[in-house]
């Protein structure tokens, strides 16, 4: 994450990288529903959604789930983490989501302590970001 992600019209629009640097280039997509899931030792530990078409999926104090989406993108994910020719970390954030016409697909992975808990279990939360820090003796 070097640069801002949006859509560029071209390559030319990018800041300035080395030449060696990969960039991951796709069609644009248009997410109807995205979700947090907040992962330790292969299995989801909490999840909420964050986003419902293009706005926070938030009504006053309620996470608003759309239950179909929601079920789409958890199946995603639970591909994904039984899957044994993936390498995962002991413990990370996976947001997915459901695009317009295409369906479910994985948005990106991240380090859990630098992600957003949005609806999450706080206490499903803590447990993965205590799995997250380790003490290099012990991986």
């Amino acid at each position: 994450k070097v640069f801002p992600a949006r859509i560029y019209s071209s390559g030319a629009e990018l800041p300035e990288l080395p030449e060696d640097d990969p960039v991951l280039v796709s069609d644009p997509v248009e997410w109807t529903a995205e979700f947090r899931y907040f992962v330790r030792d292969r299995r989801i530990r909490t999840w909420s959604p964050y986003l419902l078409n293009g706005s926070l999926a938030r009504d006053g104090d309620e996470w608003i789930v759309d239950v179909e989406s929601a079920a789409a993108a958890t199946s995603l994910v639970e591909r994904l983490l039984t899957d044994v020719r993936v390498e995962l970390p002991p413990a990370l954030v996976i947001d997915a989501g459901v695009t317009r016409g295409v369906g479910a697909a994985l948005v990106e992975a991240n380090e859990a302590s630098g992600a957003g808990i949005y609806g999450c279990d706080p206490a499903e939360v803590l447990d993965v970001l205590r799995a997250a820090v380790t003490n290099a003796e012990q991986l």
